[in-house]
């Protein structure tokens, strides 16, 4: 139903929809703008809550899907090529603006985006910068699920030692945003920090997968 609405739609109109959605369900209006050319005022833009699909958000200068199956099946019905390519145009416009203030706003965003784009690199970064924020907060949970996407962004790379030092540290500072709610996945991952620091002989590293193992299985 979704589909053939979308395609009821005018080209251009359905374009919009189509880069709204690879934004995300809550769309800043001056990102749309950058990524399409169309303001929040254009009509293009206010036609799109007459078809019922975006409308003004709850934030001033944002944007949203009224609903956010309708947002996944028109992000799914993007081709590949171009949804990769839309990504990384909306990472280089997130870096763009926060070259002007904090860039820990964006973190999160850019790991997303970087990580959708294929550019895993960038997205370990990101992920790693937003797991630090968190926990520098202690806002454990995001935490937890920004050191995982880093983690699972630097399986993606070619194996080096740089990686293998960056991968272990990380788990290590997963470990510490899991110690008062251990869950079966970091403990899937500092086990196999354990084989990874056996592998390079890192006893350092070693001792210390295997004190967070033993205390997270002892929480």
């Amino acid at each position: 139903l979704i589909e053939s609405r979308v395609a009821r739609l005018r080209e251009d109109q359905a374009a919009l929809v189509r880069a709204a959605a690879v934004i995300g369900n809550v769309i800043p209006s001056w990102l749309l703008e950058k990524i399409t050319g169309y303001a929040e005022d254009h009509p293009l833009v206010r036609a799109l809550a007459d078809q019922d699909f975006v409308f003004p958000g709850e934030k001033a200068g944002t944007l949203r899907f009224k609903h956010g199956i309708a947002r996944d099946v028109i992000y799914d019905a993007v081709g590949m090529h171009q949804r990769r390519a839309m990504h990384l145009r909306i990472a280089e416009s997130l870096r763009e603006q926060g070259s002007a203030g904090p860039q820990e706003e964006v973190y999160e965003a850019l790991e997303y985006h970087y990580s959708a784009g294929g550019q895993h690199a960038q997205a370990a970064q990101f992920a790693e910068l937003a797991g630090d924020k968190a926990i520098a907060t202690s806002a454990l949970d995001r935490a937890q699920t920004q050191y995982l996407a880093a983690l699972a962004a630097l399986d993606r790379l070619e194996p080096s030692h740089g990686n293998y030092l960056r991968w272990i540290t990380i788990a290590q500072r997963l470990a510490l945003a899991c110690v008062f709610d251990p869950s079966r996945e970091p403990l899937e991952v500092l086990g196999r920090a354990v084989t990874l620091a056996q592998a390079n002989g890192d006893q350092g590293a070693i001792a210390k997968a295997e004190f967070w193992l033993r205390s997270e299985e002892h929480t």
